[in-house]
């Protein structure tokens, strides 16, 4: 009722002035946008988790394995992390279920990931043998790995950059 009573006034008043908006506002940028390609912002399925992975790097890396320790142990996880886990849940599945898609439109349930990363970390230095502090551990190895073949690769670049050229140059200059 406080949501109607807020937002009924101002939609109502927008509406007389623009007698469009409604038919707009409602099924144009809503349902269409929801429910065809006609904006032309189609991604694959799988685009939202590339967005996280990219979005929450590097700690991005610790997400799968601190789910699957949550799993493990969802007999623990307190109210509040339900609570984050169902939130970020919810909005990246009702967005990778759209036809349109933007980064944009997970923003909200980034910052329940971000919390959950967050607690994961403060789990891990709470319980240096959780499988909280296993997931930190491999998230840190695979970051160290990719951190090395990075410098190895700027590296070689760096002292041949001829290779870079030879890679870059358009086929037959």
């Amino acid at each position: 009722l406080l949501f109607l009573g807020l937002v009924l006034p101002w939609f109502v008043g927008l509406s007389l002035a623009c007698p469009d908006f409604p038919y707009y506002g409602i099924v144009k940028e809503s349902l269409a946008r929801f429910a065809t390609s006609e904006f032309r912002r189609t991604q694959p399925f799988y685009f939202y988790i590339l967005v996280i992975a990219a979005g929450l790097f590097p700690w991005s890396l610790a997400l799968p394995g601190g789910m699957a320790a949550a799993w493990r142990e969802r007999g623990r996880v307190s109210q509040p992390d339900r609570l984050f886990i169902l939130w970020a849940l919810v909005v990246v599945v009702f967005f990778s279920l759209s036809k349109s898609k933007l980064a944009g439109y997970i923003l909200t349930g980034m910052v329940a990931l971000a919390v959950l990363t967050a607690r994961l970390f403060a789990d891990a230095l709470q319980q240096s043998q959780g499988g909280s502090a296993q997931s930190v551990r491999r998230a840190t190895v695979a970051l160290l790995v990719a951190t090395s073949l990075l410098a190895l690769t700027a590296g070689i670049v760096a002292w041949h950059p001829d290779l870079l050229a030879a890679r870059l140059s358009p086929a037959g200059q």
